[in-house]
């Protein structure tokens, strides 16, 4: 009777790429380390293209089909990108809310009662 409901998410995080995310922090993979690779690639990538882009702007007009592919692949791949940083993150803040609110509530009953035990014992 007391399944768990799945954390809601936003419509903007795919569920499939979070879940794929904090399967992998479970198998060990530290996702605050993949986040800063993933941002990194992120910026690598982007600057390679704008150079493309940017070169083939100077270098005139009869590279304009290099210019508008390359703008259409810089959209493309950041909404890519977009998607899996913000999943990445989503489940990084799964897991970063999940431990505490147990540990919250755990050991605050345990030291609960043992302090009221104490206080009792103080006061008799």
């Amino acid at each position: 009777m007391s399944a768990q409901k799945p954390p809601v998410r936003p419509w903007l995080c795919s569920d499939r790429l979070v879940d794929a995310y904090l399967a992998r922090a479970q198998d060990g993979d530290d996702l605050r380390v993949l986040k800063t690779v993933r941002a990194i690639e992120s910026l690598i990538v982007n600057a390679g293209i704008i150079a493309v882009t940017s070169l083939a702007i100077y270098f005139g007009e009869a590279n304009a089909y290099v210019v508008l592919a390359s703008i259409v692949t810089l959209g493309l791949l950041n909404g890519v990108l977009a998607a899996d940083y913000r999943a990445l993150a989503r489940a990084l803040a799964e897991l970063t809310d999940a431990p505490s609110s147990e540990d919250d509530t755990s050991p605050t009953a345990e030291t609960s009662d043992t302090d009221t035990d104490p206080q009792k014992d103080q006061q008799d």
